[in-house]
């Protein structure tokens, strides 16, 4: 079940998704969608957080010529689903410059890990625009 953060910007956000119930976008055990939390969510709450820009991003900033961004991605990128045990990746850090995507990449599993991670990958950003 979402958590009570979750649930009360749900709340606020434009219906996603075909107006009657259906499984695809209804099941909650769904199984690869989460909230920020990390609580499992349907296909439709990702759909309508996915949508909201103050739900998903956590930071972006610009260093230089790149373009650090800090985002909840919500799909675990892990190995959770397979193996329980292992950590849930809902949350990532990329870097881009100009037209170039993904010049670096990292993912975390909670709110404050991805927001820890944003700050070194800035401060790597920063050494790398001072090397060139």
């Amino acid at each position: 079940m979402p958590s009570e953060r979750t649930m009360r910007r749900l709340l606020e956000l434009d219906f996603m998704g075909p107006e009657k119930p259906e499984p695809y976008w209804d099941d909650i055990d769904f199984g690869s969608h989460y909230d920020r939390d990390g609580e499992p969510i349907n296909m439709r709450q990702w759909g309508a957080l996915h949508q909201d820009p103050e739900y998903k991003i956590l930071r972006q900033e610009d260093v230089g010529d790149y373009w650090v961004s800090t985002v909840w991605i919500g799909i675990d990128h892990g190995l959770h689903r397979v193996h329980p045990d292992y950590p849930l990746m809902i949350f990532e850090t990329m870097v881009f410059k100009g037209e170039e995507s993904d010049l670096d990449c990292e993912r975390y599993s909670t709110e404050a890990e991805a927001l820890a991670g944003h700050e070194r990958m800035v401060e790597k950003v920063r050494l790398l625009e001072a090397a060139t």
